[in-house]
């Protein structure tokens, strides 16, 4: 049986603190992304590109600007953190094309930053349930 990545889910703030790509990348974004193998998920909250925290998700992940969400087999997790991905597992888009292992519950493209996000995670409040809580 294939490894689960939740240990490198709960790793993320530290994994990323030095990634000079991420903070590019994520630099504007504030949000909760929520990360799973079928049923179990963690939700990373992220505050102008930081991940602040990590904690086992709860209840529904808000379909709120910043708010993305992935779910895949842990079979398709393993593809993804190879050293060197097989073709189509280097992102969540592609492997979406490998025959459906992967989902994606919430739209992040539609606004990952700015003066519209919600300011939960900068607050240190979980990234769960409704925004306007």
């Amino acid at each position: 049986m294939t490894a689960l990545p939740f240990e490198l889910f709960e790793r993320i703030p530290e994994l990323t603190a030095d990634d000079g790509e991420w903070r590019l990348m994520a630099r504007e974004w504030t949000g909760c992304l929520r990360l799973g193998v079928g049923d179990h998920s963690y939700d990373v909250s992220i505050a102008d590109g930081v991940a602040t925290g990590v904690a086992p998700a709860e209840g529904e992940l808000a379909d709120a600007p910043g708010n993305a969400a992935y779910v895949a087999t842990a079979e398709t997790w393993a593809a993804m953190l190879e050293p060197v991905p097989a073709p189509l597992f280097h992102d969540p888009a592609g492997a979406t094309m490998t025959g459906g292992a992967f989902t994606k519950a919430v739209d992040p493209t539609a606004d990952v930053g700015g003066a519209s996000s919600s300011p939960r995670a900068a607050t240190g409040r979980r990234c769960v349930g409704s925004w306007s809580s």
